[in-house]
């Protein structure tokens, strides 16, 4: 006997699949583009309130007028609402030409780190905390900047049971600069 499956959501012409994460009230949703930006957002209506920060919104020309998804609530747009398996969901964040399109999505908690690499290699560790939650239907912030031609290629969260006084810096010995550039020398 074979089985085909279910599909889980329906995609728009030019849409692809990132990636999927389990839900949770205590967790938020991090979407990382291409080019450095991105955000955390509640996961839904048992998550914590947020407050949203003004965050302005670039719009181009050629960019699509923004149409409602049916049954969306629009009075909570800071959070996901619950969708039936195979409709086409919700937006999480304007992909415009500032960000680039999604290439990762973690679920992430205020104690957990990020170590977000670029296609050439540029590693970064961040603190999860460090990355602003906003609303779903946002561009979102810098996270991390990048050299010219180069783009986010990967994120991994890092538990907080994984982090030794090392890695945090509390040892003066450990180099902390990740770019491949050699300390200054006084």
């Amino acid at each position: 006997r074979s089985a085909s499956g279910v599909r889980g959501i329906k995609l728009r012409s030019g849409d692809t699949l990132v990636g999927m994460v389990v839900a949770s009230p205590e967790a938020t949703l991090l979407t990382v583009c291409e080019k450095g930006y991105g955000k955390r957002t509640p996961f839904g209506p048992n998550a914590p309130p947020i407050d949203e920060p003004e965050v302005a919104d670039e719009v181009s020309d050629s960019e699509e007028p923004e149409v409602a998804d049916e049954g969306e609530d629009h009075g909570t747009s800071a959070r996901y609402p619950t969708k039936g398996r195979g409709t086409m969901g919700v937006r999480d964040i304007k992909t415009t030409e500032r960000n680039g399109p999604v290439v990762a999505v973690v679920s992430v908690t205020d104690s957990d780190e990020l170590m977000i690499m670029t296609a050439r290699g540029k590693l970064q560790r961040i603190a999860a905390s460090d990355v602003s939650v906003i609303g779903r239907n946002t561009q979102g912030v810098k996270i991390m900047s990048l050299d010219d031609g180069d783009s986010v290629a990967a994120v991994v969260r890092v538990e907080p049971d994984e982090v030794t006084p090392e890695d945090r810096g509390d040892d003066p010995a450990v180099d902390q600069d990740l770019t491949g550039k050699s300390p200054e020398v006084e």
